[in-house]
């Protein structure tokens, strides 16, 4: 700053106001800008999106979505709501029935809520996998989604598996090393399907560290902070 004021020999005062009027219109130029570039992005993407959906009428329609059941996550839970707003995202997925709580209430207020009908609203897990397998094929869950305290994971995925259903579970897969290796032998004797919501495996942030300690980006680590 010295160097320039010697050099252009303006006053401080000068060069202050200088500087002030031209933040002043950076920001008013950046403001501008940025309107015209959102409302231009904006219009953009309207128009593909408007292109696309001329292009392919009947996407949605030809997407035959997977029927599930949910144990637990009734009225007052927290993670059986995420689960399916997650699940509702794309269409892909239906919840055609569940157990929701052991308080009956609630579990009947919950399905009335999720517009399910009563006769899809079951008492406890054993119930619905009963009932439901007794369904058509066409009609019945084909995923059992388990929302429910950490100590019930394994004895509800082994009954699901056992019934011939495909599940879907909170973390963790059980409470014991014991416990989790009986689930991982009942699964290699089956043909079902098994999902584990390990999300955080699919963050971008996640692989970009495993990638960085991977690749001796970081040198050799000393300690690890988890939180």
């Amino acid at each position: 700053t010295r160097i320039y004021l010697r050099r252009h020999r303006i006053s401080r005062r000068q060069h202050q106001l200088r500087y002030v009027l031209s933040r002043v219109l950076s920001s008013v130029c950046s403001s501008v800008l940025g309107s015209v570039y959102s409302n231009t992005a904006t219009n953009k993407s309207e128009r593909l999106m408007s292109q696309q959906r001329a292009e392919q009428p009947t996407v949605q329609q030809q997407v035959t979505p997977i029927r599930y059941g949910m144990v637990g996550g009734g009225e007052g839970a927290f993670i059986g709501a995420v689960h399916r707003h997650a699940a509702a995202l794309d269409g892909h997925y239906q919840l055609v029935c569940g157990a929701f709580s052991r308080d009956e209430a609630n579990n009947r207020r919950t399905a009335a809520a999720l517009s399910l009908p009563s006769s899809r609203c079951y008492a406890n897990v054993e119930q619905m996998l009963s009932n439901e397998a007794a369904l058509p094929v066409n009609e019945r869950m084909q995923v059992v989604v388990i929302v429910t305290p950490n100590h019930s994971h394994v004895p509800m995925s082994l009954a699901a598996i056992a019934a011939g259903f495909h599940v879907f579970c909170e973390k963790p897969a059980g409470v014991s090393l014991a416990e989790t290796q009986q689930l991982a032998t009942a699964l290699a004797a089956s043909s079902v399907l098994y999902g584990l919501a390990h999300t955080y495996l699919g963050y971008p942030m996640v692989w970009q560290a495993r990638d960085m300690v991977a690749s001796g980006a970081l040198g050799q680590l000393r300690k690890i902070f988890v939180e």
